[in-house]
């Protein structure tokens, strides 16, 4: 609801904003028009003038004839009409650009532009209100009522434990899991194409409003550690899942641990220890024991991470870098430019190149944050694995004294000659 307000808010500065331009240019038209009417001989072509006008305000204006013919002799009794229609239709749009972005959020949301023909905006604003917290309420009372869609799934999710029961302090993977069941549900759908029935994956909770809250009164220093702890604690969740999503794409290819990369084997060495790993450099990953499978994805989560991060930090360094030389060469022509006002050009640079590196640095790291945790890695992140080399290693066989490779058959080839 608040974010409503504050959309409406936003709507209606907008109208005013639009309403004061719009009639502006509509003052200085009629301001101009008598001299344009004497200039033509009298009268003007009422068409001409109005499309003219029409494509100033950017809005379709229409007249009756009687008012055309007042217009295309210059009087300006007609700007009244032009003046409502004007009003009516920047309300208009706006008011379709609202409902359009309510029912994006809220789309059972039952509201048609029609039906506010002709009021007032503080009366549109408090009627569009009132229909939406009547319909967060019924949604929220079809979704918190016994034997509704959220206490189904619950019940279903609930079966699956077994015995029906889950210790949800001691459990917290699925307490996790219970909150996304509660948050994710479907409905029936209709493809407008093939008009065949099917079912489809909605949100009907976010936590966002209920986290803040949670989080709205600690005091700042107390808020930031405890973002830290649960970043960390994310990137740990996150290196064990690479770990896991690589572990179990080399297994699938059966991969041994000699075929992996020179920098992995060192850290495997260092964590299974030299003789278990010669041991085990032979065999298929799925062999390994349990213990010595938790080892190797860590290790592999970890080099996988790393990589995805230095992806990431080229990533955002190259395109900001790109941006930040374009701003440093308009800065340059600008300086120049201030040079002639008796500025001082050298200082005028430094301390203006100064601000703007600090504010690429800036970007550089909320760039990074903001994309570390979602980011999808590359396929070249993936762990390096040399599928031709065996898994005992051998020396390389030298060739035949009497093989004939591809280079002397390329030598031996006739070139085209030219005419």
């Amino acid at each position: 609801m608040k974010s409503a307000e504050t959309l409406l808010q936003r709507t209606e500065e907008t109208i005013e904003q639009t309403r004061l331009e719009r009639f502006e240019t509509l003052d200085t038209f009629f301001q101009g028009l008598p001299d344009r009417v004497e200039e033509a001989g009298g009268s003007l072509r009422a068409q001409e003038v109005l499309d003219e006008l029409s494509g100033l305000v950017r809005i379709p204006l229409r007249l009756s004839p009687d008012e055309m013919r007042r217009l295309a002799s210059g009087d300006d009794s007609v700007s009244d009409t032009l003046r409502e229609q004007v009003d009516t239709l920047i309300v208009q749009l706006n008011l379709v650009r609202l409902i359009g972005t309510l029912q994006r959020r809220v789309d059972d949301l039952d509201l048609k532009p029609a039906q506010f023909q002709g009021m007032e905006w503080q009366d549109i604003a408090n009627q569009v209100l009132n229909q939406l917290d009547a319909t967060l309420a019924r949604r929220t009372d079809q979704l918190a009522a016994p034997g509704a869609a959220i206490d189904r799934d619950l019940e279903a999710a609930f079966e699956k434990a077994g015995d029906g029961l889950i210790d949800l302090e001691q459990n917290l993977h699925a307490l996790m899991g219970l909150l996304a069941v509660m948050a994710q549900g479907t409905k029936v759908s209709f493809d407008r194409r093939t008009h065949r029935r099917g079912q489809q994956r909605i949100i009907r909770l976010t936590y966002f409003f209920h986290a803040a809250h949670l989080i709205d009164d600690r005091e700042p220093g107390e808020l930031e550690a405890y973002i830290l702890e649960h970043l960390q604690g994310a990137q740990v969740a996150q290196q064990q899942l690479w770990g896991r999503f690589e572990f179990s794409r080399l297994a699938q290819s059966e991969v041994t641990l000699s075929q992996l990369d020179a920098r992995v084997q060192d850290q495997l060495t260092e964590e299974l220890g030299a003789e278990r790993y010669l041991e085990a450099a032979s065999l298929p990953l799925k062999d390994l024991a349990p213990e010595e499978i938790s080892k190797v994805v860590g290790v592999l989560g970890k080099r996988l991470q790393n990589e995805i991060y230095r992806e990431v930090l080229l990533s955002v360094i190259s395109n900001l870098w790109v941006d930040y030389l374009t701003r440093v060469d308009a800065l340059r022509v600008s300086i120049g430019l201030e040079a002639f006002a008796q500025r001082d050009p050298l200082v005028q640079y430094k301390g203006k190149a100064s601000e703007m590196f600090q504010t690429l640095l800036a970007e550089i790291r909320s760039g990074v944050v903001g994309r570390m945790l979602t980011y999808q890695p590359s396929r070249r992140s993936t762990a390096s694995v040399d599928k031709d080399k065996p898994a005992a290693e051998t020396p390389l066989a030298a060739p035949a004294p009497g093989s004939d490779n591809g280079d002397s058959r390329a030598d031996r080839k006739k070139k085209r000659r030219r005419h």
